[in-house]
Parts: structure tokens; C-alpha cells; sequence
């Protein structure tokens, strides 16, 4: 029996040899312990410009924009809500859904290539790209004094890469504050 909201995941593990009883507890339990379902965790909805002329469906907190010209046009932008900077780091965020992404862990080792963007509102974006199975795709991560973002935009034709840009652009910081500096300190 499943308690509580739709966060879930299953990790079973078997043996049938009284050997690898232990072995095989001591995996599962590594598995679980490592599962990143922020269980916990207040995420937050922030504002942004949705895309003009795409069709948009939220599923949990998680909100999928479709391109125009949906379903023939699969490119899709996907926008996470943003996460506690105490619950997990920018970098951390991008080796979870860099791995979501790619599918499999073995696939994170493909070639990435990275940019910056700073937006109007002062937000830093780590904007990465990669192209899997003909699919192209930009996962952009930011992060002001108190939250981490995730937006990425996947599609075979990555023609409606200005969606992203428009969409970081003009991503509002929750607290209302820009992105930390080192020279922040001599501002107050």
C-alpha cells in the first residue's frame, strides 16, 4: 500500500539464493536511499512567459508547453517547478535530469555543450545541449538566493529554440531578488 501523494517509485530486488540475501538487501536499501523524490521539499510554480501559440498541460507541478502544430510537431518545452536551494544544488539538479533525459546513465556520458544566459531579471542559466536519437535537446538550470529552476526544450527540429530563450528571459526570481554575487555583500 502506496501512502501519500503521487511521489512514488518501486525498487524490488530478488534472489533465490540464501547468499546474496544480504547482498541483494544491502543494493536495494543503496537504491532507495539515493532516490531523488523530494519527498519533503516545497516546490514552488514561478512565473515566466508562456510560449505564444503553444498548447500547454500540467501534470503534478510539472507544466508540458507543445508546440504549435501539435501532434505533428513533437517539440515540447517542459518547465519543473523550482526547488529549495537548501533540498539540492544547481549542479546536482542537472545530473538528475540530464540522466532523466538521456534515459539511462550511460547515455549522460554523451557530449553536452554548455553556455551561460543572464536574463533581464539577473538570473544566470546554465543552458546544455545535446542530441539523442535524432532528438535535439536544451536543458537550462538557474538559480537566485533561494530556488533552482529547470526549463528544457526537446524536439527533432530545434527550430523553436527561441521559445526557450523568450521563456528564460523572462523567468521572474520567486523571492524577488537577483542571482547572488561575490559583490553583493558591498550593496547593503
Amino acid at each position: 500500500m502506496l501512502v501519500g501523494d503521487e511521489f512514488n517509485a518501486v525498487v524490488t530486488g530478488v534472489t533465490q539464493d540464501p547468499a546474496y540475501f544480504e547482498r541483494t538487501r544491502q543494493s536495494v536499501k543503496a537504491m532507495v536511499d539515493d532516490l531523488p523524490l523530494f519527498l519533503g521539499v516545497r516546490r514552488r510554480l514561478f512565473l515566466y512567459p508562456t510560449p505564444v501559440g503553444w498548447h500547454g498541460t500540467r501534470r503534478n507541478l510539472v507544466t508540458t508547453w507543445h508546440a504549435p502544430g501539435y501532434p505533428d510537431e513533437l517539440t515540447r518545452l517542459i518547465v519543473h517547478p523550482a526547488l529549495p536551494r537548501k533540498s539540492l544544488s544547481a549542479d546536482e539538479l542537472h545530473q538528475i535530469l540530464c540522466t532523466e533525459i538521456c534515459d539511462s546513465a550511460a547515455d549522460v556520458e554523451q557530449v553536452w555543450t554548455d553556455e551561460r544566459v543572464t536574463t533581464q531579471f539577473g538570473m544566470s542559466f546554465r543552458v546544455s545541449s545535446t542530441s539523442i536519437s535524432n532528438t535535439n535537446v536544451r536543458l537550462a538550470i538557474g538559480e537566485d538566493y533561494s530556488y533552482v529552476y529547470a526549463l528544457w526544450i526537446e524536439g527533432e527540429d530545434i527550430h523553436h529554440v527561441g521559445a526557450l530563450k523568450a521563456t528564460l528571459d523572462g523567468v521572474i526570481p520567486i523571492d524577488g531578488r537577483h542571482t547572488p554575487s561575490l559583490m553583493d555583500h558591498w550593496a547593503t
